[in-house]
């Protein structure tokens, strides 16, 4: 054993004693307190037993009090460390995740061995991240401070919460739409070499009763399992429109990307409601792109890519998302509208050989057809090292997360907006 180790037990053991003793000298005073109440007559033999016996039991609950004390003391140190394993536990997972992504468009025996080995290991470790959930949960909440309770004021945190993401629910989700628990969030796609920002990607985002947005996996399963999809990205139309409205007031040249649900695209009354809110605002041309995933765009309705035909008439372009195809004719995407191309940053990173010269052949052409490709979900310097020559812009956790616009950007009119409100 340490000598640290066995100091700290001996400091512990000393501290009991020292508890007993003050116990011990308690009782004898109460003791000796009652029997001079009784020489000078002051209570009678009955009356000063009873009083003993009270100062007695209350005296018994000194170190009930003590040891809630420490426990009180305890338990933060406790919340902590729940707390960095939940983190940690949650990076994990979402590596894993990443990973479960990249193995999914894989066929052979091989692929399909680790698939299904990652995907264990995902379903055990959110078993875990649950199980430490419930753990944090069930600690008592902490005293408030003084300066709380009397009513001195509160020093509010402008920062991110530090909270983790709630499992979603149809109970919960409903409660975040009726309160309208929501939020717009930006993510910025930068240029890499100088990190200069050229666009955002406009998300929205249920928020939990603890102040954070959902867990973004039983959020989607919630949304589509309760079709409500659709009624979110109209939402999110509104919205990105006033940002984009007040980055074009700002004289900013940062672009607002949309992307919009697999549904929308398939919904008429969306549709409709897409072309007419733009049709009105041809101002925001450049500034505002709708994104549709490549695997989307090969088979949505004719309506849809009429509603996208029509809007490039006025001058909108689009993004196409999710691209998983090195034979993409950009050309081909320029005349359809398509002014941007994004793809997991694995799209692009170093391979092989020939991969490589035909992935930079793809980047080529889509610089000479006006085309920007987007590297996304890049996490490290080492992922933006491992790019093919000819990748320009990328978006990812690097440059930064998704950060939350003020409410009163996002909720208000495009009517006297301030310069302070982003």
């Amino acid at each position: 054993m340490s000598s640290k180790t066995d100091g700290s037990m001996k400091m512990r053991r000393g501290s009991g004693w020292e508890k007993k003793a003050a116990y011990l000298c308690l009782i004898v005073a109460i003791g000796g307190a009652a029997y001079a109440l009784y020489a000078f007559s002051v209570f009678k033999a009955t009356e000063a037993m009873l009083a003993a016996a009270i100062l007695f039991v209350a005296a018994s609950q000194i170190p009930g009090w003590i040891n809630s004390s420490e426990r009180k003391v305890r338990n933060p140190g406790e919340l902590a460390d729940l707390i960095k394993a939940n983190a940690a536990l949650s990076k994990k997972i979402q590596q894993l995740h990443r990973r479960l992504d990249e193995l999914a468009g894989g066929s052979d025996p091989e692929t399909a061995e680790e698939y299904e080995h990652v995907l264990q290991k995902v379903g055990a470790m959110e078993e875990k991240f649950q199980q430490i959930e419930e753990r944090m949960t069930a600690m008592p909440p902490r005293k408030p401070a003084l300066s709380n309770l009397i009513g001195a004021q509160r020093q509010i945190s402008s920062g991110p919460p530090s909270k983790f993401p709630m499992t979603a629910t149809p109970a919960l989700v409903d409660d975040a739409l009726g309160s309208g628990s929501e939020g717009l969030y930006l993510q910025p796609v930068v240029t890499i070499t100088s990190r200069r920002t050229m666009a955002y990607e406009a998300t929205l985002q249920l928020i939990g009763p603890n102040g954070t947005p959902f867990d973004e996996r039983s959020v989607k399963e919630v949304l589509r399992r309760e079709n409500l999809e659709v009624h979110l990205d109209r939402m999110l139309l509104d919205k990105a429109v006033r940002v984009a409205t007040h980055f074009r007031n700002r004289g900013r040249n940062a672009a607002v990307i949309c992307r919009f649900h697999e549904r929308s695209y398939f919904d008429e009354d969306f549709l409709i409601y897409l072309s007419e809110t733009l049709s009105v605002r041809r101002d925001l041309a450049g500034a505002l792109h709708p994104a549709i995933a490549q695997n989307d765009l090969a088979v949505v309705s004719t309506s849809a890519l009429e509603t996208l035909a029509n809007l490039n008439d006025l001058g909108f372009s689009f993004v196409m998302d999710r691209l998983r195809d090195l034979d993409a004719k950009p050309e081909i995407l320029r005349r359809a509208g398509f002014t941007m191309i994004r793809a997991q940053s694995y799209f692009f990173s170093r391979t092989d050989p020939q991969r490589d010269t035909e992935c930079m052949a793809l980047l080529a052409s889509c610089r000479q057809a006006g085309v920007q490709a987007i590297a996304t979900d890049l996490s490290t310097e080492a992922e933006v090292a491992n790019l093919v020559t000819g990748v320009e812009f990328g978006q990812g956790e690097l440059f930064s997360g998704p950060r939350r616009v003020r409410a009163e950007l996002a909720d208000s009119g495009t009517e006297g907006i301030t310069a302070e409100a982003v």
